[in-house]
């Protein structure tokens, strides 16, 4: 059963990203959608590599919510949870929608779906 209670399938999409030979000025584009305190904790990083995954990892984040809501990628602000999990919220409002965001050495993944908990 999805969250309303309905038999019908809820549809999971997953999306990856190799960051395998990306450089920090590859990835300088993809800052332009994160927000401030995204790009604040990206530059916290010691590591260039460090950096140029997180970046990938939350743009991509971000273009998977933006595909799901039909809203462009800045558009979206995370909250936290109840239990410390980011939330996406759009127009200040929950967005409908949970992902999980992943990411392991020269890789980086996210997960969306609608009302479905991820984690």
């Amino acid at each position: 059963m999805n969250a309303a209670g309905n038999a019908s399938p809820v549809v999971v999409r997953v999306w990856t990203m190799a960051t395998e030979g990306l450089n920090e000025a590859a990835v300088a584009p993809w800052a332009a959608v994160l927000d401030a305190d995204e790009r604040a904790r990206a530059a916290r990083f010691v590591f260039p590599h460090s950096r140029v995954a997180f970046i990938a990892a939350h743009a991509l984040a971000r273009a998977a919510l933006a595909a799901a809501a039909g809203a462009p990628p800045a558009a979206f602000a995370f909250a936290t949870g109840a239990h410390g999990k980011p939330q996406a919220q759009l127009n200040g409002r929950p967005a409908g929608m949970a992902f999980n965001l992943s990411h392991t050495e020269g890789l980086v993944g996210v997960a969306v779906a609608p009302e479905l908990p991820l984690g």
